[in-house]
């Protein structure tokens, strides 16, 4: 394997190789609170292997880095002005990955979408505009096809069994009845419309849409919840059920263990504690209906990454989402005690991941700080002159975006 750092502004590709001389080492100019970034290019990686990776700076281990892999997208043969999009006719994807950013994607420089620029800029009605700032929830379904001409169709979603009237004015019918329509749907002033790509599936047979619902089912239960109110219903009842129980278990919302392996270990034991509270007919019932092993205790799938994490790790039972956990979170939990003074470099880095996280509520974040206060957050962003109410409230929006749409649990009801 070969390896090399690359700048962090650097367009890779699947293709790029490493110099013949790599770079082993770096130095980067920074604003002061300003995040630290650089690319790691591997070569000749064997599938299947395994990578370890540190940051080492001039002071010695650098803790708590965030790491991303980079996911390779259509480009104009590597070399287009227009980054990131393929030219029309060169291959396919560009309008979906057009329409995900329009309708799904937040700005880290506000916290606003596409589609919630365009709302306040567009001279258009107040119903409007709050339509077109809904279209986050874009209705990803399979719909059978009932009718269809070239003015307008009429289709089914097999999901949540409701008839959708959908506009088309092509100029010529474009689909025909009976077949299947993997796709997504915007309102618009009373009429539904095509969003992005839809892909086409004749002779659909009933076995192939019952595989589709258990696979929507698994995969994309909060697709399902945007649309389907009796699923939503369920996920939602489910999610308080189990928060309820985790919070009797713990007494408390936010659990905080000194590695991951205590984690994992007080999982089981939560789990076990609520198995033996069951009738033993109704875990031998759930025991052969799920598959699980003789003791009842399901396979439980952390990665490793969180299971070997030793600089603590922080829980929080969200009431509405689920488990939300923060690896190296001794750091965190250190800087917010120290009141916004004297923070090392690690806890100041510490609490702006703990901001900047896409993972992290700010449901979240407003427990530590009703709890510790939010000095230490402004020291981290260099705000200490900046009132808390308004500091918080704009790093909130700025880098978690997304929370401020309609959320749903992180689970799914078979």
């Amino acid at each position: 394997m070969r390896a090399e750092l690359r700048d962090s502004l650097e367009h890779l590709y699947p293709d790029s190789e490493v110099g013949a001389e790599p770079c082993r080492s770096t130095v980067i100019d920074v604003a002061r609170g300003g995040t630290v970034a650089v690319h790691v290019l591997l070569n000749d990686l064997k599938e299947g292997a395994t990578v370890r990776i540190a940051v080492r700076t001039r002071k010695g281990p650098l803790g708590a880095p965030r790491w991303f892999r980079l996911i390779d997208v259509p480009v104009e043969a590597n070399t287009g002005p227009v980054s990131f999009i393929e030219k029309e006719g060169d291959g396919e994807g560009s309008v979906g990955h057009i329409d995900d950013f329009i309708c799904q994607e937040c700005t880290p420089w506000s916290g606003l979408g596409a589609i919630d620029v365009l709302a306040a800029v567009l001279d258009i009605t107040e119903d409007d505009r709050q339509c077109l700032r809904g279209w986050y929830e874009r209705h990803a379904a399979a719909y059978k096809v009932l009718t269809a001409d070239a003015d307008v169709m009429e289709a089914h979603n097999v999901y949540s069994e409701e008839r959708y009237l959908i506009r088309m004015n092509t100029g010529k019918p474009t689909f025909r009845a009976g077949q299947l329509v993997l796709g997504s749907l915007v309102s618009w002033r009373g009429e539904w419309h095509w969003s992005g790509e839809q892909k086409v599936i004749n002779n659909p047979t009933l076995a192939m849409i019952e595989d589709l619902k258990a696979t929507m089912k698994r995969r994309s239960p909060r697709i399902l919840c945007r649309y389907w109110r009796d699923y939503e219903k369920k996920v939602r009842e489910r999610a308080q059920a189990l928060h309820a129980r985790s919070l009797e278990y713990h007494g408390k919302d936010l659990l905080v263990y000194p590695d991951g392996l205590s984690m994992a270990v007080d999982w089981q034991k939560e789990f076990r504690h609520y198995l033996d509270s069951l009738p033993k007919e109704n875990v031998a019932e759930a025991i052969e209906k799920h598959g699980l092993k003789k003791n009842g205790l399901p396979e439980m799938k952390i990665p490793d990454e969180l299971l070997n994490e030793k600089d603590g790790v922080g829980v929080y039972l969200n009431p509405d989402e689920g488990k939300e956990i923060m690896q190296g979170f001794n750091p965190v939990l250190s800087g917010f005690r120290r009141g916004g003074e004297g923070l090392t470099e690690d806890e100041a880095e510490a609490a702006r991941s703990f901001i900047i996280s896409e993972s992290i509520s700010p449901r979240f974040v407003r427990l530590m700080v009703d709890e510790y206060g939010g000095e230490s957050i402004r020291a981290a962003f260099l705000l200490k002159g900046c009132p808390e109410d308004y500091c918080l409230d704009y790093l909130l929006r700025r880098y978690k975006g997304r929370f401020y749409r309609k959320r749903y649990p992180h689970l799914s009801v078979i």
